[in-house]
Formats: structure tokens, sequence, C-alpha cells
């Protein structure tokens, strides 16, 4: 008798809603402790430590589901899924924080930004007009949507590519 290989639209919505509320909350403390402007390394490793954990649960719980079998191509499906789902979270919380709850934080993080570029003897004035332009453009609304999707991806990509690699376990006929 053959199983029924589960459906992966429900691991891939509430992992990636796990994905992205967990995301949304390390967003939250950072700022709740006053971080927001110099963040350190910390939240880094936290926010990839999240991600980790999150796809690999996802990835996990199908094969449980599936009879302790993954194929190659569900377990990118759902890491990429869960991905996808909380970036998309992640990115409705970032508009609202930078238009809502900090609506200065472009400004200010570009002004930080340009401080630090202005300690540096040998920056010319071109160089300078150079970076503020460049801070302009990546600082617009569907540029910065773009990256953070992007990124997202393809962090969730490698992240899936590995866990389906130590977890892949093909059915036999």
């Amino acid at each position: 008798m053959e199983h029924q290989k589960p459906n992966t639209k429900p691991i891939i919505l509430n992992y990636g809603l796990i994905l992205g509320v967990l995301s949304v909350l390390l967003s939250v403390i950072v700022y709740a402790f006053g971080n927001i402007y110099n963040q350190g390394i910390l939240p880094t490793i936290a926010s990839f430590a999240i991600s980790i954990s999150v796809i690999a649960l996802a990835i996990s719980a199908f094969k449980k589901l599936n009879g302790g079998y993954l194929n190659f191509s569900d377990g990118l499906k759902i890491g990429i899924g869960a991905s996808l789902i909380g970036a998309i979270i992640t990115i409705i919380y970032s508009l609202i924080f930078t238009r809502v709850i900090e609506p200065d934080f472009t400004k200010n993080m570009m002004e930080i930004q340009m401080q630090e570029y202005l300690k540096n003897p040998d920056i010319t004035d071109e160089m300078i007009d150079g970076i503020k332009k460049g801070s302009e453009f990546f600082s617009q609304t569907w540029v910065v949507v773009g990256i953070q999707l992007i990124v997202a991806l393809f962090i969730g990509f490698i992240i899936s590519l590995i866990a389906t690699l130590a977890m892949q376990k093909k059915e036999e006929f």
C-alpha cells in the first residue's frame, strides 16, 4: 500500500509564520533595548540561528509526516517557501517601523554612515557626493524591499539546501 504524500502548503505557512514572528520579535527586542542604530553582531547571529532552526524544523516536520522520507525538491520547496513567508512578514514590519514607529530611521542611519565616512581623511568631496547619491537610491522603499526579499530567499535557499541534503531520504520502490 502506497502512502499519501502530505501537503507542503500548511507546513510552509505555519513555519513561515513562525519565522516571520520570531524575526519581528528580535527586531522589537533590539529596538526596545535602544540598539537600533548600533546593533553589533549579536542580532545578526540570532537572526541566522532563528532562520536555521525554523527552516530545519519545517523540513524535519514534513519528513516526519511523510513517513521518514524526504526528497530534494520537497525539502527545498518547504525551506524556500517558509523563507518567503517569513520575509514578507518581516518586510511588512520594516515598512511599519520606518513609516510609523521610527519615521526618521532612514535619515538617521544615513547621517550615522556619513559621519563614519567623514572620519576617513582620504575621502574627497566627489566621493561624498557619490556616497550620498548611492545612499538615496538604496534607501528607496522598492529597493529596500527588493534587497530584503532577495537576501532572505538566498539565505533560505542555502539553509534549505544544506538541511535537505542532511535529511534527505528517498523512498525505495
